[in-house]
């Protein structure tokens, strides 16, 4: 019996604080009250305090002492006690692990995780099988020694004391207040409450590049490049530690080489000498470097007497012939008995032949300088065996070329 229904009103304000201390969120009595008039002499009527603790002791009921587990800082459930929890990490991680026993993996929760003390309504308390839902995104179902482990941690019911004060009223049932924040979403199975991290090893063949190294001369001209050493790739056995977040690679260390095969490097020989001016010198140079086999003037060849109007120097199919001054290319082609012949024009009255090439590397219309690669020795037209015929024309006349080479 109460003297008025602001007594009511302030008992259920003062009733709202308390238990919005208590549960660490806002608290709101939802229960209906119906009054009815009566009169009485000197009635004992209850007063704010009184109606207070009445109230409590009614609604106290629907409220337990729990914990509430963080992830990262943000609370995911509110679980009966520690064990519960506990007992529900420890068999997920066993049932993720035994799946990678063969494999030398190991899973690990990337997660930082707490549990903490709280207050809340009973029907908000999630049970072990819906916390192993959520933790291990519905991959797999309790063990039966985890389910047996978290029967005898099962919540405490609360007992149906009623103390006389709000005080003894919180100790008699085992609440306390908190800063539980109460989570959002959290029963609904998402997925991604934890991220498990698997971390195992692999191997790899890989393949190590060959390197290149230039051998710088002087003794050929720039641009003139040879390889004296092919490349070869050489082969690597890599471990490697994986970790995979959920299924997902999230990063890969290389933890241990072992080279099978080193590679070889490639060696070209670079030409550094300048280049000279593609113009007549007035001096004529060897085209190759190769003794007389035979000489300017009448010889004996093929069963009978002939003029040989050069030089045949000796040399290997595949040497490189140089232009013996700078010039105009005037022919480079296949030209009967000289077989691939080039002439070269010098533009003094000069002009040079070089004949029986295996390859042109000219073309009409080019300007060369003066030792330039303008062709191989080859054995192409009339030829004995593998050599360089070469010519000098003085104004259309053949003459000795010993006369004019240095």
């Amino acid at each position: 019996m109460v003297d008025s229904n602001s007594t009511v009103n302030t008992a259920i304000k003062a009733l709202e604080t308390h238990m919005s201390g208590m549960v660490g969120e806002s608290y709101v009595y939802d229960k209906k009250i119906t009054y009815s008039l009566t009169h009485e002499y000197k009635p004992s009527c209850l007063n704010a305090d009184e109606c207070q603790s009445l109230m409590l002791e009614d609604v106290i009921s629907d409220y337990s002492q729990a914990c509430a587990l963080y992830v990262d800082g943000s609370p995911v459930a509110r679980i009966a006690n520690r064990d519960t929890a506990n007992t529900v990490i420890e068999s997920i991680m066993a049932q993720k692990n035994s799946q990678y026993a063969d494999k030398q993996a190991q899973v690990l929760i990337m997660n930082d995780i707490d549990i903490r003390d709280c207050c809340c309504k009973n029907s908000d308390i999630m049970d072990a099988s819906g916390l192993y839902n959520l933790l291990s995104q519905g991959d797999g179902t309790l063990t039966a020694d985890a389910s047996q482990a978290l029967s005898d941690t099962s919540a405490k019911a609360v007992t149906e004391n009623s103390p006389a004060s709000d005080e003894a009223l919180y100790t008699a049932y085992g609440l306390t207040a908190n800063s539980y924040t109460a989570p959002t979403g959290t029963n609904s199975g998402d997925s991604s409450v934890l991220k498990y991290v698997t971390v195992t090893a692999e191997s790899t063949f890989d393949v190590i590049p060959f390197q290149t190294e230039y051998v710088d001369t002087d003794q050929y001209f720039e641009g003139f490049l040879y390889t004296r050493q092919e490349g070869q790739d050489g082969l690597a056995l890599h471990v490697y530690e994986v970790r995979y977040v959920n299924g997902t690679e999230y990063s890969r260390k290389m933890v241990q080489e072992t080279i099978t095969e080193q590679p070889v490097n490639q060696v070209i020989v670079r030409g550094t000498k300048k280049i000279p001016e593609k113009v007549p010198t007035g001096s004529f140079a060897w085209p190759i470097a190769g003794h007389i086999t035979s000489y300017f003037g009448s010889r004996e060849i093929f069963g009978g007497q002939e003029y040989h109007e050069g030089l045949d120097i000796d040399g290997n199919t595949g040497d490189p012939v140089g232009a013996s001054d700078g010039g105009t290319v005037t022919f480079a082609g296949y030209s009967g008995s000289h077989g691939n012949l080039i002439i070269i024009d010098h533009a003094n009255g000069f002009c040079t032949y070089y004949a029986h090439l295996s390859k042109i590397k000219v073309s009409v219309g080019e300007a060369v300088y003066q030792g330039q690669e303008i062709g191989l020795v080859g054995t192409t037209g009339r030829s004995t065996g593998s050599h360089l015929h070469f010519e000098v024309h003085y104004y259309n006349q053949v003459v000795n070329p010993l006369k004019y080479l240095q």
